[in-house]
């Protein structure tokens, strides 16, 4: 049996980015909410039979990357005990598409709704420690509104 440990890194962002990681947040939240009315009304929660009924609708509506809106499918489509009535714009998931860790220049790549942008992290030891030879394939990238900080958070399998 395999440890899992998460990892939070705390995302050094101008402003430029802030609103551009804000909208992402916000446009795939929205995503998110709309398949699940479709889901809902369709009564479809299989993640490959929404993906057939929604993806080009909400690639069109949102002009979020694919792989976002792939993410989007699969978060409405997780199994759990209770469907949430709707998604907050608390984050967005990134898969080995969308999101890179640069090791040397402690930062990472990420796909959003405007491109590609490059993002230093602020790693204490003990996350450069976990990090250390790592190639992060999936992480979550979450917003926290009462301190206005921006994280990356990813579970590893050790």
């Amino acid at each position: 049996m395999k440890l899992v440990k998460s990892i939070k890194c705390k995302l050094q962002v101008n402003p430029e980015e802030r609103n551009i990681l804000l909208e992402t947040i916000n446009a795939f939240a929205c995503a998110c909410n709309d398949i699940l009315k479709i889901a809902r009304e369709k009564k479809v929660f299989n993640q490959y039979r929404l993906h057939h009924l929604t993806y080009h609708l909400i690639k069109d509506r949102y002009k979020l990357q694919a792989n976002l809106v792939v993410r989007a499918i699969a978060r409405v489509a997780q199994k759990r005990k209770r469907r949430p009535k709707s998604f907050k714009a608390r984050s967005f998931d990134l898969d080995m598409r969308t999101f890179r860790f640069v090791e040397r220049e402690e930062m990472i790549s990420l796909s959003t709704i405007k491109g590609r942008l490059k993002i230093k992290l602020l790693l204490g030891n003990y996350q450069r420690g976990i990090l250390k030879g790592q190639k992060p394939k999936m992480a979550t990238l979450i917003y926290q509104k009462s301190k206005k900080v921006f994280y990356i958070k990813k579970k590893e399998k050790f």
